[in-house]
């Protein structure tokens, strides 16, 4: 091995371990941070792609109900000028649910937690379990919670929890789900061997050999689709009020740059979308969204007819829109959403994928370290040894545009490795952090470079 070949790999060694120690490590919080924005950007871009890769089915198999606090449903108890408030009485849900469950659905979940009731109601447990029918579609409650594989939610505390390979739907046709616990725009397939909501409720379809297991991967990267541009949809008045961009050359020109327009929006400051509004960057959801008004109170028997033509057969996720309760998910596409559109979000993929989503990857940090140790070989080999001072201005150009334009060729082929990683439906590691601390790398050797540029090669020989 030759010295300039030796030195490369030294000095290429030396400049990974400390970028490694930076990067994964983390004790400045630099990795985080730039996973998060990595993970943003691609999202966003990938929503514009995503419609296209999933089948429109499974979009339109998936329905949301949503409680919203703008316009909750009526008490039984109370009069119509009284204003209801969160949380409703146990009969409300209870009501919900038989008249869900009467139009046959393929599954119904709760993604609302009974932890508190309204004063003098008599308790949700009996009120909601009585409602559900011998030979039921499965109903699924969600929990945070578990201690002795028990659902630790009041009042529903006796609900056995599905656990993953366990033969469902049984008798009786109800379990608890324990909820997903994953950094974000992740969600856990499984919590310690049980089953979370996107997992159960796609087994329900599933054929056994897809089904969710013990044995599959524990955790996926969550794929948010945009309504752009628009293919037909199966409820098309569901998406009422949304700005929809027909699929042809004009419409996916459009689709295209309003993608671009939601992949810098809101990339470096979507936290903040915690205290914001409701739908901050893009107000139309990717899934079909009905008032949980409408279906306890259709207003004609044709409205009714519609209802159960859109959630016969589907999937039913009731969820709530209550500023108060702190159950809300980030998606790069909308911005702040309430929590149910996470589960929507993951059951979506599963059932477009057939189960196979883009899981996360337990091996991402060595093949992060590895690209960054290639990207400083290959500096430390076409620059290392050409760290003199520049006789002009114009060689100091060309030489940092040479730089320059190997950072951009290490930055193609960091793309070229996160459509591999995609192909093998496998989430792109920190590519972001990559590409900065490559930038570092390939940079560093040009300081001469860019100070002759700035104030001349004598006063830089006057420096040295």
């Amino acid at each position: 091995m030759g010295l300039r070949w030796k030195a490369a790999l030294v000095g290429a060694l030396a400049k990974t371990v400390f970028w490694i120690l930076l990067l994964i490590a983390d004790p400045f919080g630099i990795s985080s941070a730039s996973d998060r924005v990595s993970e943003a950007i691609f999202l966003k871009f990938y929503s514009f792609i995503y419609p296209s890769l999933a089948p429109a089915r499974a979009r339109d198999d998936i329905v949301v109900i949503l409680y919203d606090e703008a316009n909750l449903p009526p008490e039984p108890k109370l009069s119509s000028d009284v204003k209801p408030t969160w949380p409703l009485p146990s009969v409300t849900h209870a009501a919900l649910l038989s008249k869900l469950l009467a139009m046959e659905p393929k599954a119904v979940f709760f993604d609302i937690l009974f932890d508190t009731k309204k004063v003098g109601d008599s308790g949700v447990s009996h009120a909601l379990l009585d409602v559900i029918p011998k030979g039921s579609p499965p109903v699924f409650f969600g929990t945070y919670s578990l201690d002795n594989r028990r659902n630790l939610v009041s009042p529903l505390h006796s609900l056995p929890l599905l656990r993953a390979g366990e033969p469902f739907p049984a008798a009786p046709a109800y379990r608890a789900i324990v909820e997903s616990k994953s950094p974000l725009y992740h969600y856990a397939l499984a919590e310690r061997g049980y089953l979370t909501a996107a997992s159960a409720l796609y087994n329900v379809g599933a054929p056994i050999s897809n089904r969710i297991t013990s044995s599959s991967p524990a955790d996926m990267l969550v794929a948010w689709g945009s309504l752009l541009p628009f293919r037909h949809v199966r409820h098309p008045e569901a998406y009422r009020g949304c700005t929809i961009y027909f699929d042809d050359f004009s419409g996916r020109l459009k689709g295209f740059l309003h993608s671009i327009k939601l992949a810098l929006l809101g990339s470096f400051t979507l936290d903040q979308d915690s205290d914001g509004g409701w739908n901050r960057i893009q107000p139309c959801e990717y899934h079909t969204t009905i008032s949980a008004n409408d279906i306890l109170y259709p207003v004609n028997f044709s409205q009714e007819r519609r209802l159960r033509h859109v959630i016969s057969d589907s999937y039913v996720l009731i969820g709530a829109k209550i500023q108060g309760i702190e159950d809300f998910v980030i998606s790069p596409v909308n911005g702040k959403l309430p929590g149910v559109y996470n589960h929507a979000m993951a059951l979506d993929n599963l059932l477009s994928f057939r189960g196979r989503p883009i899981y996360t990857f337990k091996y991402s940090n060595l093949v992060q370290a590895f690209v960054i140790f290639v990207a400083f070989v290959i500096a430390h080999i076409l620059f290392g040894d050409k760290e003199i001072v520049p006789k002009t201005r114009l060689d100091a150009a060309k030489g940092l545009f040479h730089r320059v334009g190997a950072w951009f060729a290490f930055v193609m082929i960091t793309a070229i490795i996160v459509v591999v990683f995609l192909i093998f439906h496998i989430a792109p590691y920190n590519w972001g952090g990559v590409v900065g601390v490559a930038g570092v790398g390939f940079l560093s050797e040009s300081y001469s470079h860019l100070m002759v540029m700035l104030i001349g090669r004598r006063r830089v020989l006057q420096e040295r």
